[in-house]
């Protein structure tokens, strides 16, 4: 199912808002306890396209430039909301210029993470901006926090985590290719956790015998796109056995 045909069933369905969010790290479990449903943008991908993406000086990251003119062309018009977390300065930037520049008339939430060692006034900072982005998520969503809610969804969140590395860690045991395991992974980026859940206990439920063979790769970057690449991969032959890629490996704790 599509990230489109997610939010119109989840929407329809269950009345569940969404929240376009901007890479990389986030509380998803606080999204999750505001029953709200995260729908990741990463990019889209291609290289950067529409009049908007050219507001941007051209040495401006891809996936920012393309943030902003899928944002301004309507492509996030089904969510209700966008989250910016605090990743790098460019998507920083972007939180103010999107609202500026006509990419976005909804609520724009920030998240800004701490830096540096985890001392005391760390961890205070990091309060404070989780209690100032629960008070934004109760507007979006229009439900109260709980802390109950919450500790139900750190608790699903766990077991997504566990399941996602046992698969990313025997990954010489799934039985489908590179692009079928990327496929999979990559789902947790906008469907509902729990749905996303019971795919990922599918999956280990299959794997076997580790299989013999293929040329095994490491590969880095920030997302698996083009997908064509794992296509080629798949048809030469090779086997990526491990991963730095900010949307998958470097993600899962």
């Amino acid at each position: 199912m599509s990230r489109r045909a997610t939010l119109e069933a989840q929407r329809r369905d269950h009345g569940r808002r969404a929240v376009a969010v901007l890479p990389v790290h986030y509380p998803k479990p606080l999204l999750t306890a505001f029953d709200l449903l995260a729908v990741e943008l990463w990019g889209p991908p291609g290289p950067p396209r529409g009049p908007d993406a050219g507001r941007l000086q051209a040495y401006v990251c891809a996936v920012v430039r393309n943030a902003l003119a899928f944002l301004a062309a309507g492509g996030a018009e089904l969510c209700d909301a966008v989250l910016f977390p605090h990743t790098c300065d460019a998507i920083q930037g972007l939180a103010s210029l999107a609202p500026d520049l006509g990419g976005w008339s909804k609520p724009a939430l920030r998240f800004l993470h701490p830096k540096g060692e985890p001392r005391p006034s760390a961890r205070a900072f990091l309060r404070a901006e989780l209690q100032a982005l629960a008070a934004g998520l109760t507007e979006v969503s229009g439900k109260p926090y709980d802390p109950e809610r919450l500790a139900w969804a750190l608790g699903l969140h766990r077991r997504i985590d566990a399941l996602r590395r046992q698969l990313l860690d025997e990954r010489r045991r799934f039985p489908g290719s590179n692009v079928e395991l990327y496929a999979l992974l990559r789902r947790g980026e906008y469907l509902w956790p729990e749905d996303h859940l019971a795919e990922l206990e599918q999956a280990v439920a299959r794997l076997g015998a580790p299989r013999d063979g293929g040329l095994p790769l490491m590969i880095t970057g920030y997302v698996p796109e083009p997908a064509g690449l794992l296509a080629t991969l798949d048809q030469a032959g090779a086997l990526i056995v491990a991963d730095d890629y900010a949307a998958v490996g470097r993600r899962v704790p």
